[in-house]
This record gives structure tokens, C-alpha cells and sequence, in this order.
């Protein structure tokens, strides 16, 4: 069983791919001149953006057992 229930699933993709998007176009205004970020703050960016994914997939998990145990 998934995370999403089958009726919402494409809607979940589309917005999935539609924050990529998003995430993409708005990258140019946050950082103007990406060349001038200097790798130790890339490398902390990158591991903050790796410690929040795995925050939400730790919540998710989570939620998804107390909503098998509740069935």
C-alpha cells in the first residue's frame, strides 16, 4: 500500500514535478550568480537539503505505521 491512495496518485506526481519545476525556475532569482557560491556552503546546503528529506520520509513513515495499526 502506498503513501498516497490510488485516486490521489496523479495528482501527487503533478505536483511532484510541478515543484521541480518550480524549484528550477526561482533558482536564478535565489542565487543570481551561482558561480560565486563557494563549495563549503554548497556542501552545507546540500546537506540540509538531505537531513529535511529525511525528516519528511522519517515523519512519513511514521504516520503510515499508526495509520496501518489503526485498521
Amino acid at each position: 500500500m502506498g503513501l498516497v491512495p490510488q485516486r490521489w496518485a496523479r495528482l501527487g506526481i503533478g505536483m511532484y514535478f510541478g515543484g521541480f519545476a518550480l524549484a528550477m525556475s526561482l533558482f536564478g532569482v535565489i542565487f543570481p550568480q551561482p558561480q560565486q557560491i563557494i563549495p563549503f556552503v554548497g556542501a552545507i546546503g546540500g546537506g540540509l537539503a538531505f537531513l529535511f528529506a529525511g525528516v519528511c520520509i522519517a515523519v512519513s513513515g511514521i504516520s503510515e505505521t499508526q495509520r496501518n495499526a489503526e485498521v
